[in-house]
């Protein structure tokens, strides 16, 4: 996240001095996505880790948060300004929000702490 959070902030930087050019947006852009894919598959995996007795309720609200989290975001750019400072802005304030949320809420320093219970079929 941290990583992500820094190439939206270069994307934005990008955008608004335009500096590169395109290569100078589309750089900062593979490298925000590219964390994105890296977090997406892996959060959801963690979240549901714990709470296998309702996995399925568990997968379906998330899955509707995530589909709901881009219904309400992805019109913010064309309110904020639809050209590349805008998806910038966006991007940065998301990814800087999932930090906070990361290190606020879940503290990943304290999950080493936890209880991990035994598989089901170890038992």
């Amino acid at each position: 996240m941290l990583a992500g959070t820094a190439a939206g902030l270069l994307l934005l930087a990008a955008s608004l001095t335009g500096f590169g050019g395109i290569a100078g947006v589309l750089v900062p852009l593979w490298a925000a996505l590219f964390t994105v894919g890296l977090a997406l598959p892996n959060t959801p995996a963690l979240a549901l880790s714990r709470h296998g007795e309702a996995a399925g309720t568990a997968a379906a609200l998330l899955g509707a948060i995530q589909f709901g989290t881009g219904a309400v975001v992805s019109p913010l750019v064309g309110v904020v300004g639809n050209d590349a400072t805008a998806m910038g802005t966006v991007m940065a304030t998301a990814m800087a929000l999932a930090l906070a949320v990361l290190v606020l809420v879940v503290r990943p320093w304290r999950l080493a702490d936890l209880d991990v219970p035994a598989p089901a079929l170890a038992r």
